[in-house]
C-alpha cells in the first residue's frame, strides 16, 4: 500500500520526485485555515505531514491516526507543536542543512546594504537626487569591521567563513554552547561573551533559532549597549526580538542602521514602523528561498520522511 504524502504547501520538483519514486501517493492542501486543513486530513488519513510556513497544531496531529511523522520544510521548527507530537509518538523531523548558505549569503547582503546605506541612497537616487552620493558622510568598508554573531550554527558559521575569508572582517561568535575564548574551526570566529560583543560589534546580526530561551530576549538595554555607530541585522526570527523595543532604538538614534528578513508578526502591518524608516533595509522572510536551497531542502525534507515511514533512522530528528 503507498504512503499518503500531505504537503501544506507546494514543493521543488526533487522532493515531489523522491516521494513518487517511493511509492508515495502526494495530497497538496488546499486549506486555508486551521479547521479547513483539519477537515481534509480526516479525508486523507495521511501518513505524513510536511510545512514549509503553515504550523502544524495538536489539532492537526489529532486528526489521523495514521500520521507517523511531521516535517518541517526548513531549519525553524518553532512552527510544529512538538510536545504533542512527542506525545502522540509521532516523529518530528527537519532539515537544519537545506537553506543555511542562501541564508548566510542574504546576511552577508544585509551587512553590505546596512554599510552603504543602501534603502535611502535607493530611495533618494530614484527621486531624482544623484547629489545623496555626498549627503550621506557615513558609508563604511567591511575590511577590518568587527562583526558579531549570535548564534553559530549552520547558518552562523557559514556567514563567519564568508565574513572573515571574503571580507576580511575580525568575527565574534556568541552560543551559550560555547566558552569565550574557543576558536572555531577553520579560525572564521573567536567566542565571547553576550555582553562583551555588544560592545564591540560594529554589525551584529542574529542567526539563532527561536525557543523558550531566546523568545524576546533581545531588548532596549542590548541596543542601548551596542555602540550608536553599530548595525543590527536579524536573519533568525522576529520573535526574538521585542519589535517595539527595536523600534524604539531606531527612533532613539541608538543604531546607524538596521537590516531585517524576519518581523514578530508575518506578514507585517503595512504600517509597521519598520517598513517606513529610510535607515532600515527590509526583506520579506526571503532569505532561505532560492532555488538551490529549495531544491536541497524538499528532497531533503521527502528523504528523511521515507526514511521513518520504511522503519529507517532521519538524519535530522527533533524529537
Amino acid at each position: 500500500m503507498a504512503f499518503k504524502i500531505l504537503l501544506l504547501q507546494d514543493i521543488s520538483n526533487e522532493g515531489k520526485v523522491y516521494f513518487q519514486e517511493h511509492n508515495c501517493d502526494l495530497y497538496i492542501s488546499q486549506g486555508k485555515n486551521e479547521a479547513e486543513i483539519v477537515e481534509e486530513i480526516h479525508k486523507i488519513q495521511p501518513d505524513a505531514l510536511c510545512a514549509r510556513n503553515n504550523k502544524i497544531t495538536a489539532a492537526m496531529m489529532d486528526g489521523a491516526s495514521t500520521i507517523k511523522v511531521v516535517a518541517k520544510h526548513g531549519v525553524g521548527y518553532d512552527s510544529i507543536d512538538v510536545a504533542h507530537a512527542t506525545e502522540k509518538k509521532i516523529q518530528v523531523v527537519y532539515v537544519p542543512d537545506g537553506n543555511f548558505i542562501s541564508v548566510a549569503e542574504h546576511a552577508m547582503f544585509l551587512i553590505m546594504a546596512c554599510a552603504r546605506r543602501y534603502e535611502e541612497v535607493a530611495v533618494q537616487f530614484r527621486k531624482g537626487n544623484f547629489g545623496v552620493r555626498n549627503d550621506i558622510k557615513d558609508f563604511t568598508e567591511l575590511r577590518g569591521k568587527v562583526l558579531g554573531i549570535m548564534g553559530c550554527g549552520h547558518i552562523g558559521s557559514a556567514l563567519a567563513e564568508i565574513a572573515a575569508k571574503g571580507f576580511g572582517m575580525k568575527v565574534l561568535g556568541y552560543s551559550r554552547h560555547l566558552v569565550p575564548g574557543t576558536v572555531s574551526e577553520g579560525n572564521t570566529f573567536v567566542a565571547i561573551g553576550k555582553e562583551e560583543m555588544l560592545k564591540q560589534a560594529d554589525f551584529l546580526v542574529l542567526a539563532m533559532p527561536s525557543t523558550p530561551e531566546t523568545k524576546y530576549s533581545f531588548t532596549y538595554n542590548d541596543f542601548k549597549n551596542m555602540k550608536k555607530s553599530a548595525c543590527f541585522i536579524n536573519i533568525a526570527r522576529g520573535d526574538i526580538v521585542i519589535e517595539a523595543d527595536f523600534i524604539k532604538a531606531l527612533q532613539d538614534n541608538l543604531l546607524r542602521a538596521a537590516a531585517t528578513d524576519v518581523f514578530d508578526s508575518e506578514p507585517p502591518d503595512i504600517d509597521n514602523p519598520l517598513l517606513k524608516m529610510n535607515n532600515v533595509v527590509v526583506t520579506p522572510h526571503s532569505a532561505g528561498l532560492t532555488v538551490d536551497a529549495m531544491k536541497r531542502t524538499s528532497l531533503s525534507t521527502a528523504q528523511q520522511i521515507v526514511d521513518v515511514l520504511e522503519g529507517r533512522a532521519p538524519k535530522w530528528p527533533v524529537n
